[in-house]
């Protein structure tokens, strides 16, 4: 058996004995958070975050974006279209899965 020291992306240190050759995974509920936020991207089509994320409707309503038959495009196509920036959205989007 040996010590392994386990470094996330947070700089969180995990101490854990394993066995010798022993495959072993550790994510913390940060490093799910974050990937859950990287993977927020404004090429997804607002049908696929709505999915994913049902609590972001209201955001993309705040906004004026349409969520039923608009949300097969891309955030930054309707965007575009619905005459809002971005980066706002992409914001309050994040604000909404950081939550949950």
């Amino acid at each position: 058996m040996h010590e392994h020291n386990i470094v996330t992306r947070a700089k969180h240190v995990h101490m854990m004995t394993v066995p010798d050759g022993a495959a072993f995974s550790s994510q913390s509920a940060g490093d799910s958070l974050m990937q859950n936020l990287l993977q927020l991207d404004p090429m997804m089509t607002i049908n696929e975050i709505v999915a994913r994320y049902p609590a972001t409707i209201p955001v993309f309503n705040r906004f004026g974006m349409d969520t039923c038959c608009g949300g097969g495009v891309s955030v930054n196509e309707a965007a575009r279209r619905d005459g809002v920036e971005v980066e706002p959205v992409m914001g309050a989007l994040r604000d909404v899965v950081e939550r949950a």
